[in-house]
């Protein structure tokens, strides 16, 4: 009789042993599990926060250019018709500023041209008008950038040409945040078209020189 007492004892001190034991691990589990939790939850939540506030960086810089190209338009405007007041009383008073005043008209009409073939492409490309002061803001931008890298002369042709390709696929990534990778195809399939008939705007033809070095690098 003792002897099954004692049997039983020890099957229950195995019994409630082995349940403690279980309800044991099942208890670091649940803590190991909240804390992985939190852990996910909190490094979402400063993921998204990061990401916020490099959008709202992002908007601050695009909505700098747009007021920059804004502000460059009415400049040009106002001194167009100052330069051709200017040009009219200095042809009139002294012959040798012809020389001066046919530049400036030169790169006044360069302007234009520049302006009328964006807005020609815009336009084709379906952009409406914030989106299309958005996209000249940033061809603006990378125009002048490009300029900067072609006459650097301690740069070689080669280096010229690798760094003009980087701008080029940056000025592509930041138009695609503007109107989206569909649009942005279509956009630069209205480029290449428009370039092909008109050689207006020169101050984008370094686009279509590292466009076509990227591409003859892809054939071979």
């Amino acid at each position: 009789m003792k002897k099954i007492l004692l049997s039983m004892v020890v099957v229950a001190m195995t019994f409630f042993a082995a349940e403690a034991q279980q309800t044991k691990s099942k208890s670091k589990k649940k803590t190991v599990s909240a804390e992985s939790k939190s852990k996910a939850a909190y490094a979402k939540i400063e993921k998204e926060r990061q990401q916020k506030f490099e959008d709202q960086r992002m908007d601050r810089l695009m909505d700098d250019s747009i007021n920059r190209e804004q502000e460059r338009l009415e400049e040009y405007a106002k001194d167009s018709t100052r330069v051709a007041w200017k040009q009219m009383k200095m042809y009139e008073a002294d012959s040798l500023h012809n020389d001066k005043w046919k530049n400036q008209s030169i790169e006044k009409e360069k302007w234009y041209a520049t302006d009328r073939s964006q807005n020609a492409i815009n336009k084709k490309a379906g952009l409406n008008d914030n989106q299309g002061r958005q996209i000249k803001a940033v061809n603006m931008i990378y125009n002048d950038r490009a300029k900067l890298v072609r006459e650097n002369i301690s740069l070689s042709d080669e280096q010229k040409t690798t760094q003009l390709v980087t701008l080029n696929e940056e000025r592509r990534a930041k138009i695609k945040t503007i109107i989206g990778s569909s649009k942005e195809k279509k956009l630069e399939k209205e480029r290449k078209e428009y370039s092909l008939k008109s050689q207006e705007d020169m101050e984008a033809k370094w686009i279509n020189d590292v466009a076509d070095v990227k591409k003859e690098k892809k054939n071979k």
